[in-house]
């Protein structure tokens, strides 16, 4: 596998996601805390595709030479899938079954490939994936107060 390759398909998953949190926030606009959470969510999931691609560009115009991970890439094409059925999913999802989807995504060992290429690849490529791991565990947390929000809410029934 080239290195185009891995962040190509990391690419594709960030894109997937970010359209997903996209629909969810416009899905739940009467929720402005839902729909502000899941708008800045899809926001920073196009920043990570568009850092992706310019990492894609870099190695495509020569950056030097890049020792490529052995990574299967199976999983990621598998959440990709999965997404993708979410977004199709008829009858639409309640606000708290998309929420729990959101964090169970953000908590996915695809999500989380960004860790394990970490520890095979060094210099800019290497800060780039960290810096999506952190923005992943960020995503967990604002995902968890609206949780939380669903916790307490049958709590008080």
């Amino acid at each position: 596998m080239s290195m185009v390759k891995l962040l190509d398909t990391l690419q594709q998953l960030e894109l997937c996601v970010a359209e997903l949190y996209r629909g969810l926030a416009e899905r739940f606009a009467a929720d402005r805390e839902a729909a502000g959470v899941f708008f800045r969510l899809s926001l920073e999931e196009h920043t990570h595709a568009n850092l992706l691609a310019f990492q894609k560009r870099l190695v495509l115009h020569g950056a030097g030479p890049v020792a490529v991970p052995d990574i299967d890439l199976e999983e990621v094409v598998e959440l990709i899938a999965k997404v993708e059925a979410f977004r199709a999913r008829q009858p639409r999802p309640s606000l708290e079954e998309a929420v729990q989807f959101a964090a169970s995504l953000e908590q996915t060992a695809a999500e989380r490939l960004h860790a394990r290429v970490l520890t095979r690849l060094d210099g800019p490529f290497g800060k780039l994936l960290n810096n999506l791991a952190i923005d992943d565990r960020r995503h967990e947390q604002l995902l968890a107060t609206l949780r939380s929000r669903f916790q307490t809410a049958s709590a008080a029934c």
